[in-house]
């Protein structure tokens, strides 16, 4: 009776242990299958990244490249633009300089002219005032001359700024766009590597069931 029931007790913990290395196994399984999409998609998380980050880097650079040639189009503009106003400014100054030696020249010939009529001309006074009136029309011509340059230099300047324009149109839009580019770099940046540490940081103690 006590030989039955010994076989019987071991019977039972045989067929414990079979269920136990049955339970054991298929745990195991269940394990190595998580663990396993677990890391798929940790490898699927930093492909996406790298992805993601290599494009947006690859716009930066191209928009950059397309920048430096835009500003190197624009350089011998602004070189050229800088000379004629410099240009320009200089003979403002020899035109108002100009300007007010003919009215004060003017205004001598003038005051000549009446003291002449008063006293009665003379051949020397008419030669001065003669004289004069050669020195005012000189200067008026060179007067003319000077506006004439001016004008020349502000439709230079125009034509200038009408070629300079686009180039600038296109700067501002291409430093705004690789502003954008950056910030959403910086984003992704950001956002993959906070996701790729929580798929990193998973415990595998958790994937196990509590016996």
């Amino acid at each position: 009776m006590a030989q039955h029931e010994h076989m019987s007790i071991k019977k039972n913990a045989d067929i414990s242990i079979e269920k136990h290395d049955e339970l054991s196994e298929q745990t195991v399984a269940k394990v190595a299958i998580a663990l396993s999409a677990l890391d798929n998609r940790y490898k699927e998380n930093i492909a996406d990244y790298a992805q993601e980050l290599h494009s947006y880097t690859h716009k930066i650079d191209n928009a950059r490249i397309e920048l430096e040639m835009l500003l190197k189009q624009k350089e011998p503009y602004d070189d050229t633009l800088i000379a004629v106003e410099k240009e320009a400014e200089y003979a403002l100054r020899l035109l108002q300089r100009l300007t007010d030696q003919y009215i004060q020249k003017t205004v001598v010939a003038s005051e000549l002219e009446d003291e002449l009529k008063n006293l009665g001309h003379s051949e020397e006074s008419r030669g001065v005032l003669q004289n004069r009136r050669i020195e005012l029309d000189r200067l008026q011509t060179e007067i003319e001359d000077f506006e004439l340059t001016l004008l020349d230099y502000e439709l230079e300047k125009q034509n200038l700024l009408l070629k300079i324009e686009p180039i600038t149109r296109k700067i501002s839009a291409l430093e705004q766009n690789i502003r954008e580019l950056e910030s959403k770099k910086r984003y992704i940046e950001s956002a993959h590597l906070h996701r790729i540490t929580q798929v990193a940081s998973a415990q595998p103690s958790k994937l196990l069931p509590v016996m």
